[in-house]
């Protein structure tokens, strides 16, 4: 498991175009102790990994579970419904139901 806690958190980071001295900045951490988790040499607290998860729009089931999903799009979508207000996230849960509903083709 730690393997792929690094190897996430260093895809995600160049994915979002940050060097290590940024995230630890970030984060209020050294980059030394960013680079030893992307190296897989420290771990960091639930409370780290916390900040580095929301930072970076990493969802924390990946750490855990692998990529889930078929399609990016998917886990676009799941981040983005999950960052919206809980009445938000019920309206949006109610819209696609109808365009599943009606969006059918049989």
């Amino acid at each position: 498991m730690e393997r792929k806690i690094w190897a996430i958190i260093r895809d995600k980071r160049t994915a979002h175009g940050l060097s290590q001295e940024e995230l630890a900045e970030k984060i209020g951490k050294t980059p030394s102790f960013v680079g030893q988790i992307e190296r897989g040499v420290s771990l960091p607290s639930l409370e780290t990994l916390s900040q580095i998860t929301r930072l970076l729009t990493i969802d924390a089931n990946l750490f855990f579970h692998g990529d889930c999903y078929k399609h990016q799009e998917s886990q676009e979508f799941y981040l983005m419904i999950n960052q919206l207000s809980p009445d938000m996230r019920k309206l949006a849960f109610e819209i696609i139901k109808q365009i599943r509903k009606f969006g059918r083709i049989d």
